[in-house]
């Protein structure tokens, strides 16, 4: 898969947002929430209001496909980007190397 197919796929599960309800999901930590970009975890992309789909692509590309381009196993990869999204990248690291018995 590209960076931009696993994007495409992230932005399209995490969807545009309610704007109705102010971008706010029941239950969610994460405040305002629009293309899966929390206000609460990414406060700079919101400085000017809710971002856009193209705004919240480069994000995703900068800070969650750009650090696993080393993976050269696509399902691997994937899964690292799936899990720093949803679960942090700390996580994402740990699961790494308990799967690799490094830790």
């Amino acid at each position: 898969m590209t960076a931009d197919q696993i994007i495409d796929g992230i932005l399209d599960r995490a969807g545009e947002g309610d704007a109705s309800k102010n971008y706010l999901v029941p239950g969610d930590r994460g405040g305002r929430t629009r293309w899966g970009i929390s206000e609460k975890a990414h406060p700079e992309v919101w400085m000017s209001g809710p971002p856009s789909r193209e705004r919240s692509r480069q994000v995703y590309l900068n800070e969650y496909v750009a650090p696993w381009a080393w993976v050269s196993y696509e399902p691997l990869r994937v899964q690292l980007i799936d899990i720093h999204v949803n679960s942090g990248k700390s996580t994402a690291v740990s699961l790494l190397q308990r799967a690799m018995e490094i830790k």
